[in-house]
C-alpha cells in the first residue's frame, strides 16, 4: 500500500519539476500534493481504525472522492490525471479489501 502511494507522490511531484511537454509550468504546488497525499493517508486510517459495515464504507469513499475532487479543481484539475485518478482508485480498492469490506465504486470516483 506504502509503495502505490509513493508512486502517486512522486508521479505529481516530478511533473512539478519536468512540467509537460510544451514546457509549461503546472498548476499545482508541492503543497497541493501533500494536501491530497493526506486525504489518501487519513481515508486509510479511518478505513482501519474500527470494523467497517459496508454503509460506513461507502460514507468515507464517498466524501474522500469529494475532496480529491475540491482538491484538484484548486489546481485546475491539473493535480489528478488520469493516470493518478486509476492508481488512487486501486489504492483505494486494496485498502477495502484489506479491511474485509465489499463496495462497489462508482467510476470514475475521482
Amino acid at each position: 500500500m506504502k509503495s502505490l502511494l509513493k508512486a502517486i507522490q512522486y508521479d505529481m511531484l516530478d511533473f512539478i519539476e519536468t512540467g509537460d511537454d510544451d514546457g509549461n509550468e503546472p498548476a499545482y504546488t508541492a503543497r497541493d500534493v501533500t494536501t491530497c497525499m493526506q486525504l489518501l493517508l487519513d481515508f486509510w486510517t479511518n478505513i482501519e481504525a474500527a470494523e467497517q459495515d459496508t454503509e460506513a464504507a461507502k460514507t468515507l469513499v464517498n466524501q474522500l472522492a469529494v475532496d480529491l475532487k475540491n482538491c484538484n479543481s484548486d489546481c485546475n484539475h491539473a493535480l489528478i490525471d488520469e493516470e493518478q485518478a486509476l492508481a488512487i482508485e486501486e489504492f483505494i480498492i486494496k485498502v477495502l479489501r484489506e479491511a474485509k469490506v465489499e463496495v462497489t465504486l462508482a467510476k470514475p470516483i475521482i
